[in-house]
């Protein structure tokens, strides 16, 4: 959020579709997840739906939802409108949907 709010929409730095290409298919490609970062046929379909006018931080905030109310760092985006993850909605209208399609991923898969 703060790279499309900040370096792309309020400083214009950088362009709209190039802070995407950073921030999606050229760390994809760095890590070597070849099924990831851009939309192709025969790829994941992991895909942010942005409304580039509104998209903003909100303000960190500690919770306290790990193991033994261990505390947890959070900051939370507004300005998206859907996150599809494997093709499955996740997240709508800034809000979680529960469904939870994807999975860790780990050193050799």
């Amino acid at each position: 959020s703060f790279v499309l709010s900040h370096w792309v929409r309020d400083r214009g730095l950088f362009s709209f579709p190039d802070a995407i290409r950073r921030l999606t298919s050229n760390p994809a490609q760095f890590l070597g997840l070849n099924d990831r970062g851009s939309l192709e046929v025969g790829k994941r379909a992991d895909i942010n739906v942005i409304d580039a006018e509104h998209v903003a931080e909100c303000q960190p905030e500690v919770v306290r939802d790990m193991p033994f109310e261990a505390p947890r760092f959070i900051q939370h985006g507004v300005g998206y409108h859907a996150t599809l993850c494997n093709g499955a909605v996740i997240l709508e209208k800034d809000e979680l949907t529960g469904v939870r399609p994807g999975r860790v991923i780990r050193s050799g898969d």
